[in-house]
């Protein structure tokens, strides 16, 4: 999909609900919805959002491109069991997040530089490919959280809330605990 800039003065809406992938060139958008039922929604460019944006159902994979909001403001929305795959940056300048407990995140950049973790309450959180990954702010993540693969390191005095499974696999390392005055907190309402 390549339309240039679909915003059409702010109130257009744009859903994706392919049932295979589907390539998205960067793009302009007033309001986007991603709704599939099958396959992944790819940029192939980074896109951006005047209004709104939700993902309901499916993955979308950001590779290392942005899914920005132009200005300060609106909602991004990502729906249990949806997924976000971020090789980049997570998406920027949306007033409200919300991130349904059972969605995922995956930060999962291969570039050579060092991902931003953002400061979000996530559902379920992985991190991986074979970027570093750092930490400048506290977190939350609600469901479960996988380091694969890579170390995550991060600055001082924040706290990181561990509500589900934590689990650290193919040599996934999380090296925040042992930075100056950081707190790892498991406060789930069962076992962890």
């Amino acid at each position: 999909f390549d339309a240039g800039d679909v915003s059409s003065n702010n109130i257009s809406t744009v859903t994706f609900n392919g049932t295979q992938d589907q390539l998205i060139d960067g793009s302009t958008f007033a309001y986007l919805i991603l709704q599939n039922n099958g396959g992944t929604a790819i940029l192939n460019g980074s896109i951006t959002i005047k209004e709104n944006f939700s993902i309901l159902s499916g993955t979308l994979d950001l590779k290392e491109f942005t899914a920005d909001r132009a200005t300060v403001g609106g909602t991004f929305f990502l729906a249990n069991n949806a997924a976000l795959n971020a090789g980049g940056s997570f998406p920027a300048n949306f007033t409200t997040i919300s991130l349904g407990i059972a969605s995922t995140v995956n930060y999962n950049s291969t570039g050579g530089f060092a991902q931003q973790i953002s400061r979000q309450t996530y559902g379920n959180l992985i991190l991986s490919g074979t970027a570093s990954k750092t930490v400048q702010d506290s977190f939350v993540v609600a469901g479960n959280f996988t380091i694969d693969r890579i170390t995550l390191t991060g600055g001082n005095n924040k706290k990181h809330h561990f509500r589900g499974n934590w689990s650290q696999i193919n040599g996934g390392l999380y090296s925040i605990a042992t930075s100056i005055g950081n707190t790892v907190i498991f406060d789930g309402t069962g076992n962890q």
